[in-house]
């Protein structure tokens, strides 16, 4: 859901850089998945977490202050 959402104003503002936090997001999962130990996956779901939530706030930062025509 979060890729097809930072998709959509990606297309219509062009800055990558929510692009580059839930690209974080997703390598944290896949080792988080590869490493599989159970005392140490908190640390990587509250990573998760604030690698999604940065993606989501860079994306809404630059949609309240844009200029640019939406199409």
């Amino acid at each position: 859901m979060a890729i097809f959402l930072i998709w959509q104003d990606y297309r219509k503002h062009r800055k990558p850089m929510p692009f580059y936090f839930l690209g974080l997001a997703v390598l944290i999962k896949l080792v988080d998945t590869m490493v599989g130990m159970k005392s140490i996956e908190w640390i990587f779901g509250l990573s998760l977490g604030v690698f999604i939530t940065l993606a989501y706030w860079f994306n809404y930062k630059h949609k309240t202050a844009c200029t640019c025509k939406i199409k």
